[in-house]
């Protein structure tokens, strides 16, 4: 897995990536999960990761994906598929590359699996980040045709953001978070700090 240059005070975070990633995570006791959904496991999380299940409702709301396609938000989850979302944007240099990462990871890692999978990474900063910033972005990471980078207008932004309970008024101070909905799941898991694929696999797909 190539190693992305981020700037100094995203040195720890990457950092924290590519061990975790290279270790497989030890288990840590202590970790909080969730007994009551049905993907929950007795193998406990990363240090530093939480994870609860939440209701999200997802908003009314029209988006264009990198490629250029526009389609309203909820389109995209229809159907018992599992999915995975994150929020990103372009210009970030600190959790943004190693969230993104963790997901090239984790594609590559499901290998013929992969087209099961959705996979959308919302924009934080829509203005900035046009369909064609993202389709760039997204050849960076060689994202697959299972995922979509989705921006639109700032208030469509902010409205997927409070649906998800991710926003904030400072996209400088955005935390690493994914939401992980199981296959056939009406309920999200919400995993606040570094996932790993190994980790989201397990989530989405229900691999033990």
């Amino acid at each position: 897995m190539p190693i992305l240059a981020v700037p100094r005070h995203g040195v720890v975070a990457l950092g924290l990536v590519v061990v975790a990633l290279a270790s497989g995570w030890p288990a840590t006791a202590g970790a909080q999960v969730d007994h009551r959904h049905h993907h929950a496991t007795a193998k406990a999380l990363p240090e530093g990761l939480s994870r609860r299940v939440v209701d999200v409702r997802l908003p009314d709301v029209t988006v264009q994906q990198h490629d250029g396609r526009k389609l309203r938000f909820a389109q995209q989850f229809a159907g018992e598929a599992p999915v995975v979302v994150n929020f990103i944007y372009t210009s970030c240099t600190a959790i943004c590359p190693p969230m993104t990462q963790i997901l090239a990871h984790t594609q590559h890692t499901l290998g013929d699996r992969v087209g099961q999978l959705r996979m959308v990474s919302v924009s934080i900063d829509p203005e900035h980040d046009t369909a064609a910033r993202l389709a760039e972005y997204a050849g960076r990471f060689s994202a697959g045709p299972q995922w979509h980078f989705d921006t639109g207008s700032q208030a469509t932004s902010d409205a997927i953001q409070r649906a998800f309970g991710v926003y904030s008024p400072d996209r400088m101070s955005h935390t690493p978070t994914t939401f992980v909905r199981a296959r056939g799941a009406t309920r999200w898991v919400r995993l606040d700090g570094f996932a790993t694929p190994e980790l989201l696999i397990r989530e989405a797909m229900g691999d033990h």
